[in-house]
């Protein structure tokens, strides 16, 4: 590290331990932005977040993601703070962003992923709005057509949209008949319509 980046850096640790977190978070995302260091942005957003101050680990999270588009890492820390804030009309670029630079062998997995991770957001239909375009784009990728429509019914399911998340299931399984994702996604309706066929007869 350089030495004027070490000072600044040393500055920035002080004024923290001085009791002045928003002063060394300037200080230290200032840096950060100048020589585009990762490991900068990553301390910037765990100062803000000890101070309780989600716009601010926010705000240096989104300037990772403009001093390097292409860190995947970047994209997931502005998610994970966005899903803290419950602020999911705010996700869908940085969801579309992150299954752009995940690797291929990894796409399936964040996408199987997706609706547990997004489970603790409380607008359910607004997560789906924000989850759907991500969604739809890996279903055009080749493999990840029945795991993208499945992810897709679960999130409709959860939101009590179970005609919507029916026709999902079918697109699941008319993709891939194998999968237990579809499989699973259809037994959870099944089950849901069996228990309001109870209510009625």
């Amino acid at each position: 590290m350089r030495g004027e980046l070490f000072y600044q850096v040393l500055v920035s640790e002080l004024q923290v331990n001085q009791g002045q977190p928003g002063t060394g978070f300037t200080l230290l995302l200032e840096a950060a932005r100048k020589h585009k260091r990762p490991e900068l942005f990553r301390r910037a957003i765990e100062i803000a977040l000890q101070a309780r101050s989600g716009e601010s680990a926010l705000r240096a999270a989104r300037n990772w993601t403009e001093a390097q588009p292409r860190s995947a890492e970047a994209q997931r820390f502005v998610l994970q703070i966005l899903l803290g804030l419950d602020r999911p009309s705010e996700m869908a670029d940085p969801l579309r962003s992150l299954l752009r630079l995940t690797a291929a062998e990894q796409r399936q997995d964040l996408i199987v992923a997706l609706p547990q991770m997004l489970a603790r957001l409380n607008d359910r239909n607004a997560t789906i709005k924000a989850a759907r375009p991500m969604l739809l784009e890996a279903s055009r990728q080749g493999g990840l057509e029945g795991p993208a429509w499945a992810s897709i019914g679960r999130l409709e399911l959860a939101a009590g949209q179970k005609q919507a998340a029916l026709d999902s299931a079918r697109n699941a399984m008319a993709a891939d008949s194998k999968s237990a994702l579809p499989a699973w996604l259809a037994l959870q309706l099944l089950e849901m319509f069996a228990w309001a066929a109870s209510l009625v007869y």
